[in-house]
């Protein structure tokens, strides 16, 4: 999502997928690509586009395990 801002979708071993996003944090990019299990900091919003409503993350921080 742009250069600067990071979207992806998080699992937990696999299951209860929910999409999520970090503002500033695009840098994150290229290590959370090579599959390491990391940790996030977030907060739960609602994020309503074009009608539809759905829960997202607000990722604030992400650590490395």
């Amino acid at each position: 999502m742009g250069n600067s801002h990071l979207k992806l979708t998080l699992t937990q071993d696999g299951r209860h997928a929910v999409d999520a996003i970090g503002f500033g944090l695009g840098e994150y990019h290229e290590q959370i690509r090579q599959g390491q299990p990391f940790s996030v900091c977030y907060t739960v919003e609602m994020n309503e586009f074009r009608g539809a409503k759905n829960l997202q993350l607000r990722i604030k921080d992400i650590r490395w395990e």
